[in-house]
């Protein structure tokens, strides 16, 4: 998994592609746990590159909405393919 951060007018977009994993979810949580110290802004993950995701990295994903949801801040993610709009309706992420 390659995680590309940049910015755009809404606030900080982790862009993660390949497969999100036992092997690696935890690559993404330290990236989320750094952008959840900074300013309180929206942070963005786009998972259109995402071609697979275990239970590690949806546990991982969970998480950071639930903080998200805790400290009253936006956390999104987009671009979601069919498959992964299925998971996120299941695990109720995409409310």
């Amino acid at each position: 998994m390659d995680i590309i951060e940049h910015r755009n007018e809404a606030g900080p977009v982790l862009a993660i592609n390949r497969s999100l994993d036992r092997t690696n979810a935890r690559d993404l949580d330290s990236a989320l746990q750094g952008l959840f110290g900074g300013e309180n802004e929206a942070i963005w993950v786009d998972i259109g590159g995402l071609q697979s995701l275990d239970s590690a990295g949806l546990t991982t994903l969970l998480k950071w909405h639930r903080k998200a949801l805790a400290e009253e801040r936006r956390f999104a993610l987009v671009r979601a393919n069919a498959f992964h709009r299925k998971l996120l309706e299941i695990t109720r992420l995409d409310k």
